[in-house]
């Protein structure tokens, strides 16, 4: 669904570009959140995270994943709203809505606009 192996490529994008996708599938992309939401409309989907990160001095690397059992994300109507759930792995849930207070119960997808470089509240 996403592939970005360092900070050349800009994620700062609009609302249409995360809804098409973007991107080059050898270099970087991201799927599109309608193609996500064809993908996972009937249920029976898992999603996995492969995080791969590097020391201070780049000279060690370290791999972490993690995998929830549910994973489906509901069409442009509802924000293409996200249900994640049982999850597994060493990378830690961070998407835990119970112990992550950033993270609401049934979280839809925002981008942040244009020339706004603070995170959002």
């Amino acid at each position: 669904m996403m592939h970005k192996p360092n900070n050349s490529a800009s994620f700062n994008r609009t609302w249409n570009d995360f809804k098409v996708g973007f991107g080059f599938i050898r270099v970087y992309y991201w799927l599109g959140n309608e193609q996500i939401h064809q993908l996972t409309i009937n249920d029976g989907y898992k999603l996995r995270i492969d995080i791969v990160a590097e020391d201070m001095n780049f000279t060690q690397e370290y791999t972490y994943w993690a995998e929830y059992s549910t994973f489906i994300v509901r069409g442009e109507a509802n924000n293409y709203q996200l249900t994640i759930n049982g999850y597994s792995g060493d990378a830690g849930d961070i998407l835990d809505v119970t112990t992550m207070p950033t993270v609401t119960a049934s979280p839809t997808f925002t981008i942040i606009p244009y020339g706004y470089s603070n995170a959002l509240p």
